[in-house]
C-alpha cells in the first residue's frame, strides 16, 4: 500500500509500505530517502484533527493496520490523522548536526515550530521572543532593506510567523506596534552577523538554535489539562498516598498545561499574569540538576550565540519551588496520575513525602507514554532497575 508521511518542515514524501511493515522499519525507510544518518532520532507521530500536539507513536505497530483503524476513526468522528515523522526529543544541550544536514535542518525546523506553538509563558526573558524573531527574519525571509522589512511586518498573519502563541493572545493595537518595533531593531542588530558571506546556512541556523535553546522548557511536549481534587472511580495508580499535592492552592482545580522533556515533568497554570512570577512547578525523573535556570542552557557552554546573548539581570523570576521528583505515574483514557515525591508549597515546615496529582487530561495516555520514552532515552536510564525505579503504573 501507499502511505504519505509528513515532514516537519511542511513537506511530504510518498512511500511503499509492504503488508507487514512496522513504523520502525518506515522509519528507517524515510531516512534513507531523506539522508538522515541519525533516524534512531526520529519516531512517527499522529496528527489528528482538533489536537494541538502530535500523538507519539510505538515503534511496534504494523502500518497497514494502524491505517485501517485512522480509517475507522474518520468514519466514525470525521476526524482526519496524517503520519508525521519529526525528532521525539529536542535537548538544549544538543547542537546542530553539521555532519548530518538533513537531520540537522529537520531539528531546526522543529524546534522553530515548537517555539511559535509555544502555548503558555514560561518565565522567559520578554526581549528574548522578539530577539527570536529578529533572527528568524534574517534567515528566513528574503527582507530586503529596512523599508521591506517594516512593510513586511505590517501584513495580516506575518508576525504570527515569528513570534510564539502565547505572546500573540489577547494582544492589543498598541503592543503590537511595540513588537514591531523591537523585531525591527534587533533584526538590524543581527543582520550584520546572519548575512556574512563567509556563513554557511547551517551556521545561521545554529545561531538561531542557540537562541530558541535559552527558552525555557525548550523541546517538551505539552497537553492542557486540569487538576483534580475529587476522588476518581477508578484509579491509575495503585497504592496512591492519601496526601493530595495542590499545584495551584488560588485556583485548585483551573487550567494548566503539562510539559514533558527528558528531564521531567512540569505543570504551569494556563493563564498567567505578566506582571507577577511564573508558577512553575516540576518534576524531575531522577532528582538530578535539570530545571535550575542555567543547568543544560547553552549559556552555560562555550558556543556561539547572537549577539552573545545573556538573560538580564531583569528577566522574570521563575517560581520553581523545591526540587520535587516523579516516584510513579499511570493513566486512564481521561486521566492522569501521579505520585511525587515533594513538598507542600504550603507548609515549607514539613518534609517531602509522597504525594498524589491527579490531572484531568483528554489526552492522558499520550502523555504516560511520552513520559515512558523520555525516562527510557535519559542518560543513565538503560537499565530495567533504573526504570523500576521511576516507577510506571501497572495499572
Amino acid at each position: 500500500m501507499a502511505i504519505v508521511v509528513h515532514l516537519v518542515d511542511g513537506s511530504s514524501q510518498h512511500m511503499y509500505v509492504p503488508v507487514r511493515m512496522t513504523l520502525d522499519q518506515l522509519g528507517a525507510q524515510t531516512a534513507v530517502r531523506l539522508g538522515v544518518r541519525r533516524a534512531s532520532d526520529f519516531s512517527f507521530f499522529q496528527l489528528l484533527d482538533g489536537c494541538d500536539t502530535p500523538r507519539m507513536l510505538p515503534d511496534h505497530l504494523i502500518v497497514p493496520e494502524m491505517c485501517d483503524k485512522w480509517t475507522q476513526l474518520k468514519e466514525a468522528s470525521g476526524r482526519t490523522s496524517k503520519l508525521l515523522w519529526r525528532r521525539r526529543f529536542l535537548n538544549a544541550d544538543e547542537q546542530l548536526l553539521a555532519s548530518d544536514l538533513a537531520h540537522a535542518a529537520l531539528t531546526f525546523r522543529q524546534a522553530l515550530t515548537d517555539f511559535l506553538h509555544k502555548p503558555v509563558q514560561a518565565g522567559d526573558d520578554p526581549q528574548l521572543p522578539a530577539k527570536i524573531a529578529g533572527a528568524i527574519i534574517c534567515v528566513e525571509f528574503d527582507h530586503g532593506t529596512d523599508a521591506h522589512v517594516q512593510q513586511k511586518l505590517k501584513e495580516d498573519g506575518f508576525i504570527e510567523k515569528l513570534l510564539p502563541r502565547y505572546a500573540m493572545k489577547g494582544i492589543i493595537p498598541g503592543q503590537l506596534d511595540k513588537l514591531r518595533v523591537d523585531i525591527m531593531r534587533t533584526q538590524k542588530e543581527l543582520r550584520p552577523e546572519l548575512e556574512q558571506t563567509s556563513l554557511m546556512q547551517i551556521q545561521r541556523m545554529s545561531r538561531i538554535f542557540a537562541l530558541m535553546q535559552n527558552t525555557n522548557l525548550f523541546g517538551s511536549h505539552f497537553w492542557k489539562a486540569r487538576q483534580t481534587l475529587q476522588p476518581q472511580t477508578q484509579i491509575a495508580v495503585a497504592g496512591a498516598p492519601g496526601e493530595i499535592l495542590r499545584f495551584n492552592p488560588w485556583d485548585p482545580e483551573g487550567d494548566l498545561y503539562i510539559f514533558v522533556n527528558l528531564h521531567g515533568i512540569h505543570l504551569l497554570p494556563a493563564h498567567t499574569n505578566p506582571n507577577q512570577p511564573v508558577k512553575l512547578r516540576s518534576f524531575t525523573f531522577r532528582g538530578v540538576g535539570s530545571l535550575n535556570r542555567g543547568e543544560g542552557k547553552p549559556e552555560t557552554r562555550q558556543r556561539p550565540s547572537l549577539g552573545g546573548y545573556q538573560p538580564p539581570p531583569g528577566s522574570p523570576v521563575v517560581e520553581t519551588g523545591p526540587a520535587d521528583r516523579v516516584l510513579r505515574w499511570g493513566a486512564r483514557p481521561t486521566f492522569l496520575q501521579l505520585i511525587v515525591h515533594a513538598a507542600d508549597q504550603n507548609k515549607p515546615s514539613e518534609e517531602k513525602c509522597p504525594m498524589l496529582l491527579t490531572l484531568m487530561c483528554p489526552q492522558a495516555l499520550d502523555v504516560a507514554f511520552v513520559i515512558h520514552r523520555a525516562i527510557a532515552e535519559e542518560p543513565g536510564a538503560n537499565s530495567k532497575t533504573e526504570m523500576k525505579e521511576a516507577g510506571a503504573s501497572g495499572s
